[in-house]
């Protein structure tokens, strides 16, 4: 399947970012390649809003140019909000939603 890299089961940290600081996992683990597929489904939304945005700001640099991005739960207000943020940021993204049980963002950043 290729290299992972994992959320720190339940290490957190604060970071400023937007203005705001928020609680982000320390992700473990080392990559060989670029990211070319990113599933984001974690951490849950109770924990802060937006609590997923800065899973693509922080792995920017580590994506491929061809990477494709999945946000789980995409029905969620939340959600479909952090896709609108990622959008503005990573100019020429585009996205589809995907029809699941509680929908699914496929987002292709633009100029990382």
């Amino acid at each position: 399947a290729g290299d992972l890299l994992r959320p720190r089961g339940g290490r957190r940290r604060d970071r400023k970012a937007r203005g705001a600081t928020r609680k982000e996992f320390q992700a473990r683990g080392e990559l060989s390649n670029a990211i070319d597929m990113l599933v984001i489904d974690g951490p849950p939304g109770f924990i802060q809003k937006h609590s997923r945005y800065p899973a693509l700001p922080l792995l920017e640099g580590l994506l491929s140019q061809e990477c494709h991005v999945f946000l789980d739960d995409a029905d969620r207000q939340d959600e479909r909000e952090i896709v609108d943020l990622w959008v503005e940021r990573f100019a020429g993204s585009s996205y589809e939603f995907i029809d699941t049980e509680r929908g699914c963002a496929h987002i292709k950043p633009g100029k990382i």
